[in-house]
């Protein structure tokens, strides 16, 4: 049957008629006057608040950064928080009066559910999931206020397979799925709570620290799953013998992944580094500023930041300028013709040290007479540090022109390899 223009102008003008008639109805006129009313209160009200307490509000973002975000997205949020308040304050008064208040309290859970979302995300979600969360929010909402929420349960519920004993629907996916995802992000909050709570208790070290977070972890990140696994619907005893297999699996796909969480238990535990110990291990120099469950992080002089396996840590020589004390000794070769006196050599040496406050005075500086070269007379300066974290060869470099403007003021030769060559 084909609708000429005429047929969809008169459906519409009937449509346009319903929803007319069932708009003034007193009941309803009554209700979106005071949604309107609650609605222009509301905002001029939490505007002015929101630029009364704007700038008056001050709390450290070091000490207390949730509270102050929260802050901040509740004083954003204020127009709309006093329209919600006003709102549910009229339907309380509609319904102890005995008048119906649909409408208003339809208006009222649409506007508090998009308060609550832009609270909440900007709290904790980054652009990406607080995007999924607002659409699985607002998804539930409009199930609940539509009483559509139960038959969409049953639907789901009547979708799913079998493996084994094991049944599977459409609704235990989700579920497991909406539990595992809160779980994780709790999780993840908590752990990261912690370890800023561990930071600052100083009677903890370091990797005492980092072991404590890593086990809190590993714990939270377990029971996780369990959970997810129970909510779905799925049996723990069933996964048994699965569970077997899988860890053989991935004993054998992971090795290295698992070499790497091992050893970085070993390295806590031993204490061997730990965050702010300077290392170098190959052909990098730099201090550790992080000790992750599969790598340590060293940043080096120029900024970068290396990430040297757990494992490396454990199977090669790693040097710790720092492990037991941050003093530590160079040594600094320097060479003069032998035409130049050892002794006076020694003083100038010593001499030019005293303009370089990062050299230690106690131990004293001292320079040995090592031996004649081929070429030169050879001597070994050596000086004591504190701050190896603030670099090495920039302190020598400093100590090496030192030297060189003493040695020219005064003379002395740096000699170069001389060969004689006999012609016959």
């Amino acid at each position: 049957m084909g609708y000429t223009f005429q047929h969809i102008q008169t459906l519409a003008f009937n449509i346009a008629k319903e929803v007319l008639n069932s708009i003034i109805q007193p009941e309803i006129i009554i209700q979106l006057s005071l949604v309107l009313l609650c609605v222009g209160i509301g905002l001029v009200a939490g505007v002015a608040v929101k630029n009364v307490f704007r700038n008056k509000i001050k709390i450290p973002d070091k000490t207390y950064p949730i509270v102050k975000k929260l802050l901040e997205v509740t004083l954003k949020q204020a127009p709309l928080i006093f329209v919600v308040i006003l709102i549910f304050i009229c339907q309380t008064a509609m319904q102890q009066l005995k008048h119906p208040a649909l409408i208003l309290s339809f208006v009222g859970i649409l506007i508090f559910t998009r308060v609550l979302i832009k609270i909440i995300k900007f709290l904790f979600f980054s652009e990406f999931w607080g995007k999924v969360f607002a659409i699985i929010t607002w998804t539930l909402v409009v199930l609940i206020l539509f009483n559509l929420l139960g038959p969409m349960s049953s639907l789901l519920d009547q979708i799913g397979f079998k493996i084994g004993k094991i049944h599977i629907t459409a609704l235990s996916i989700f579920k497991a799925f909406l539990v595992c995802s809160v779980l994780l992000f709790l999780g993840n909050y908590l752990s990261k709570l912690l370890e800023q709570k561990l930071d600052n208790i100083p009677e903890l070290t370091g990797s005492t620290a980092v072991l404590l977070v890593k086990t809190a972890k590993v714990s939270i990140y377990s029971i996780i799953v369990l959970v997810a696994l129970h909510s779905s619907g799925i049996e723990l005893t069933t996964l048994a013998v699965f569970g077997g297999a899988l860890g053989v699996g991935l004993g054998f796909g992971l090795q290295k992944v698992v070499s790497n969480f091992i050893s970085g238990i070993i390295l806590l535990l031993d204490k061997s580094i730990k965050p702010g110990d300077v290392i170098e291990i190959g052909d990098v120099y730099g201090y550790i500023s992080k000790l992750q469950s599969r790598y340590v992080s060293v940043v080096i002089r120029d900024g970068s930041e290396h990430l040297i396996p757990n494992e490396d840590l454990i199977t090669q020589k790693v040097i710790n300028w720092s492990f037991s004390n941050t003093r530590i000794r160079l040594n600094v070769p320097i060479g003069v013709s032998y035409n130049c006196d050892p002794r006076i050599v020694i003083k100038l040496i010593l001499s030019s040290l005293k303009n370089i406050p990062r050299i230690l005075s106690d131990p004293t500086p001292i320079c040995l007479l090592k031996g004649f070269g081929d070429s030169s007379v050879d001597f070994e300066l050596r000086i004591w540090i504190k701050d190896p974290e603030n670099g090495v060869n920039n302190i020598i470099s400093d100590v090496l022109l030192n030297v060189w403007d003493v040695f020219k003021e005064n003379d002395i030769v740096i000699p170069f390899p001389q060969r004689d060559v006999h012609l016959k």
